[in-house]
């Protein structure tokens, strides 16, 4: 039955139905002592006619046929090809732009993820300096001024929803002289900064936030010293805060890590000139040292 939703039914629909009587014996057991069951159009509601009123019978449902067997044949085919674009990585994407804005000229980047939190970082770039483009092709251009030429930033980081790209900035600003507001969404603002902020004020930021060291918070960057880190527990992020503070600090800056994490920051940075330790611990962790 075809209904339309515009405050009356718009057509006239005959369904044949088979009635029974409370015992189950049918009443109508031949095409010619079948009802027509209608609905009436003139009012919203509709009515069911049907006959003969002299027994009382309910509808039953419309046993609907099993459909016949559709024979199908299977033929082989030539090989599947062609060429498919996988999406880029979210966090080598936050690096990415991170790194190439703190490097001395433009940096072209390919395939990076587009989603919001890429695009949070991309705009915390051009916020402290870099010159962030994205080309007609989809490739993305980034031009920063080297380790310590941050610019300090007219406004306040909003770091959207991304934890990664607020505990990389942190780490980034951290040596920066002069101090930088970050924002996020409600739900950044649940989460606890403090294994981030512990180490950055070892090395001699200055971090005044919520308890927790939940965001907002700022950061009054310092000439920093370098630190022998033992995280207390295996982050990619916090590691990559502490070394990208170590990138504008004199002297040796170490990262012991209980067990390995992902090391897209170690690899990226050597690609991009610096000289980055990573030694295997007795213990199955890791030493990084720059």
């Amino acid at each position: 039955m075809n209904c339309q939703n515009n405050g009356s039914l718009s057509k006239v629909s005959f369904i044949w139905l088979q009635l029974y009587v409370t015992s189950g014996e049918k009443l109508a057991t031949t095409p010619d002592q079948q009802f027509p069951f209608s609905l009436n159009t003139g009012s919203k509601s509709g009515s069911v006619p049907m006959t003969p009123d002299s027994h009382s019978v309910v509808p039953a449902a419309v046993p609907t046929a099993d459909p016949a067997p559709v024979q199908v044949t299977a033929r082989s085919s030539g090989p599947l090809g062609g060429v498919a674009t996988v999406p880029g990585d979210k966090s080598i994407s936050h690096r990415a732009l991170i790194f190439g804005g703190t490097a001395i000229g433009t940096t072209h980047i390919s395939g990076l993820l587009e989603g919001e939190d890429v695009l949070c970082t991309a705009a915390a770039m051009r916020q402290l300096g870099a010159n962030v483009e994205r080309g007609s092709d989809g490739k993305w251009r980034i031009t920063g001024n080297g380790v310590g030429a941050l610019a300090e930033p007219d406004g306040i980081l909003d770091m959207g929803n991304s934890g990664t790209a607020a505990r990389l900035l942190m780490g980034l600003v951290a040596s920066a002289p002069f101090t930088t507001f970050f924002m996020g969404d409600a739900s950044l603002h649940k989460r606890p900064m403090g294994r981030v902020r512990l180490p950055l004020e070892e090395m001699g930021a200055k971090i005044t936030s919520r308890s927790g060291g939940r965001f907002p918070l700022a950061i009054t960057g310092a000439a920093l010293i370098p630190v022998d880190y033992q995280l207390p527990v295996a982050s990619a992020q916090v590691k990559s805060a502490i070394l990208l503070a170590a990138l504008d600090t004199p002297g040796l800056t170490g990262v012991r890590e209980p067990k390995a994490t992902r090391d897209h920051t170690e690899n990226m940075l050597r690609h991009f000139g610096a000289e980055i330790s990573v030694q295997e611990e007795k213990d199955g962790g890791r030493l990084i040292e720059y």
